[in-house]
């Protein structure tokens, strides 16, 4: 079912009050405020607008799997997305934005989870960042992730040579738009919030390094955002 924006967003309203109010408090800014008003009203719409097109997408493609057409009034979605919509205005990331789409698609009573489980896990997706949430569909089957990229996860465990899950990261995970120090950070907070069990350093053999390392918890948050795990270009990778 498709869905139309609400003509008037009281988050959005609240949001541009306050950014104007302090607009204004500066000497000199009282005659740049209609402008100012304007351009910042049409963009605060235009992200609101697209992060709705990412929600209708990924509940319409709930819709074709289930076979059902799924209400948007649903007392359940709307509690949470008044939460998730604001955590969305929040961030200049578009892999977060995603995200947090798709986990507000799994929010409604038909997901299969209970509504005390999708508040929990909800909690952890608006805390996480983009970069701890693409590690940890990494570390949850780093062999089909490999694959998926066109490396041979084989010819990694076949290597008898001692090797960390650090030296994993660096020479297969890391790159331009993901330094290791930045994936380090990331799966620290993985581990700090129990989504992620890794001895980064210790040298195995073998398949050792390829070996999962989500917890229950982990694999629980994944199956919440789905396939928003996998970044696209534009990305930033921030909060």
């Amino acid at each position: 079912m498709s869905m139309s924006m609400p003509e008037q967003n009281p988050a959005v309203t609240v949001a541009q009050s306050a950014a104007l109010g302090l607009i204004g408090s500066f000497p000199g800014m009282g005659v740049l405020t209609g402008a100012v008003q304007g351009a910042f009203a049409a963009k605060a719409r235009a992200r609101d607008e697209d992060f709705w097109a990412m929600v209708n997408a990924r509940v319409g493609a709930l819709e074709r799997d289930l076979d059902r057409v799924l209400a948007w009034d649903d007392n359940e979605f709307v509690a949470a997305a008044h939460r998730i919509a604001r955590a969305a205005q929040e961030t200049a990331d578009e892999a977060k934005r995603r995200i947090l789409a798709a986990a507000l698609a799994h929010s409604g009573s038909w997901s299969e989870l209970p509504w005390d489980e999708r508040e929990f896990l909800l909690d952890i997706v608006v805390d996480l960042n983009a970069r701890e949430v693409y590690l940890l569909g990494f570390l949850h089957d780093p062999r089909e992730w490999l694959t998926n990229r066109g490396v041979d996860p084989n010819l990694i465990a076949g290597n008898n040579l001692p090797g960390s899950i650090a030296d994993l990261i660096r020479t297969r995970v890391a790159g331009d738009a993901l330094s290791f120090d930045q994936a380090e950070d990331a799966i620290d907070g993985l581990q700090r919030r129990g989504l992620a069990d890794v001895p980064l350093r210790t040298q195995m053999s073998g398949s050792g390094p390829l070996a999962k390392r989500t917890t229950a918890l982990g694999d629980r948050v994944l199956r919440f955002v789905g396939d928003a795990v996998t970044p696209q270009r534009g990305d930033t990778g921030s909060a």
